[in-house]
């Protein structure tokens, strides 16, 4: 699974506008269809990310960070029909309007394309991406 801080991510992190470990932080993880959308620097709202390429939205179970990266319980989709074999999850920060909300984080994952549900599940102590930018 690769994973890459979105350049707003990294920006609203270091201006502290992100509260990982807390339960009213308001990050979402969004499942998006990678043959409908394409990672880019540039975008830094959910507004970037067009409303035909989201499939589902979450809350994830945030859990407080450690070791110099941010962590998740396992994250799971489901009941999401004709997923295709490609596709990604975009952390960002919620907000009241989608050009406000930050993206923060781009994960690839595959899933079989017969699949109707996604469990993504962390490993190296529930580490989702380093804030050095690393897995």
């Amino acid at each position: 699974m690769a994973a890459i801080f979105y350049p707003s991510g990294r920006s609203a992190f270091g201006r502290g506008e992100v509260n990982w470990q807390s339960s009213q932080s308001g990050i979402r993880a969004v499942l998006v269809n990678v043959p409908t959308y394409t990672y880019s620097d540039a975008h830094t709202s959910l507004a970037d990310v067009t409303a035909g390429a989201r499939r589902s939205t979450i809350s994830p179970t945030l859990l407080d960070p450690a070791n110099g990266s941010v962590r998740a319980n396992q994250v799971a989709f489901n009941g999401v029909t004709g997923l295709a074999s490609a596709q990604a999850v975009i952390f960002y920060l919620h907000n009241a309007s989608e050009s406000s909300a930050t993206l923060l984080a781009y994960l690839d994952v595959s899933i079989p394309s017969n699949s109707n549900s996604l469990q993504l599940t962390f490993t190296n102590n529930h580490k989702i991406i380093g804030l050095g930018g690393n897995v």
